[in-house]
This record gives C-alpha cells, structure tokens and sequence, in this order.
C-alpha cells in the first residue's frame, strides 16, 4: 500500500494558489492551526472535508490522497492573464513570464463636463503566460499598492482542464472555479473586505 502524503499537497496547491495557511483556512472555514496541523502531517482533515478540499484545488479525491512527490506532480499548473507595466512596482516580475503580447493602449485620462478631451494616456499593455508555481504570491509582491489584478489559473491533469479566477492585490488573493457563482461571490466579498469592488 502506497503511503498517503496528503500534507504534501495540501501544501503545494497552496502555494500554488498563492494563498497563506489563514487565507486557505477561511475559504474551507477552518482554522489556521487546523491547516498547519495539516501541512505538517499531524492530522487529516475531517472525512466531510475531502471533497471540498479536492475541488477547492480542482484535484480528484484520488490525487489528494494517492500524491506522491517522488512521482512528480499530478497536474500542471499555469497562469495567463493581461497586465499594464505601470501596475509593476518591481520589474524583476518579467523573469516569472512569458510575454505574448505587448502594446500601447490609448485611453482617455480626463474628459471635461463638455465633452473636451484634454489628456490621453498610452499604458503598456501585457498579455501574459507563467509557469511559476507560486506565481500569485510573486505577482503580490512586485505589483503596486492600491489595486488588484485579475488572472486565470489553470490546473492540467489527466486529459482535464479547472480553471479558477484570481484577484490578486498586496492584502491578498482571492478566488474561485470558473463557473462557481457561489465562490465568486465570496470572493467579491473577500475583495471587498480588502477595500476593493468587484464588477460582475
């Protein structure tokens, strides 16, 4: 019999997922101790919480329980997303991406009450992949203060694609599986929570 090593990947699609132990606590309504316990191989989590876990991480029941890392990871994991270089605060974050596509965009930066257009801006516009395991927490901390940026991650895996939402800003990470409507409320509610609102 193989030997389980649940704490493994509870971790790393964790920190997959750019999330800390508190911030994957609140979305599955435990504690962070509970999770630590987890991670460090001291408990399991309670057998109602497997599925939530499993499909939290977009993973089957059986990988959260047969993962193996000498074997190599069960799925690939990627990000892709748009960006504007004046949301970077550190530019290091280039060596974490694949650019696709780079251009200026020109936009109206003030307007008066008639109508006059008296300033236009040209922000840099990115279209981006990464590879990055934990991409998310890089992004937090080479992006700016003050706003959030939206990417789509996407977890590959016996033939399958889960994609998830993120909302990513220096308090946090929030997300959710494409298609959930429930989680993308709670994570509205996260942002919101962070001082930011989120359109539909």
């Amino acid at each position: 019999m193989e030997k389980i090593n649940m704490a493994a990947v509870i971790k790393h699609n964790r920190i997959v997922m750019g999330l800390t132990q508190e911030e994957l606590a609140s979305n599955l309504y435990v504690t962070k101790a509970t999770v630590s316990k987890w991670e460090r191989g001291q408990g399991y989590p309670e057998i109602s919480l497997i599925p939530k876990i499993a499909n939290f991480f977009g993973i089957s029941i059986d990988e959260l329980f047969d993962f193996a890392p000498e074997n190599g990871y069960a799925c690939k994991v990627s990000y892709t997303g748009v960006i504007l270089k004046e949301e970077i605060e550190d530019y290091s974050l280039f060596d974490y991406i694949q650019i696709n596509e780079c251009k200026l965009v020109k936009f109206v930066q003030h307007e008066t009450k008639n109508g006059k257009i008296t300033r236009y801006e040209y922000p840099t516009w990115i279209e981006y992949s990464s590879q990055a395991l934990d991409f998310s927490q890089i992004l937090r901390e080479k992006m700016k203060k003050g706003i959030y940026i939206e990417l789509t991650q996407n977890f590959v895996g016996n033939g399958d694609t889960t994609s998830f939402r993120q909302y990513v800003c220096k308090q946090g990470v929030a997300c959710f599986q494409v298609g959930d409507e429930n989680g993308f409320k709670e994570a509205c509610k996260k942002m919101k929570s962070y001082g930011y609102e989120i359109g539909d």
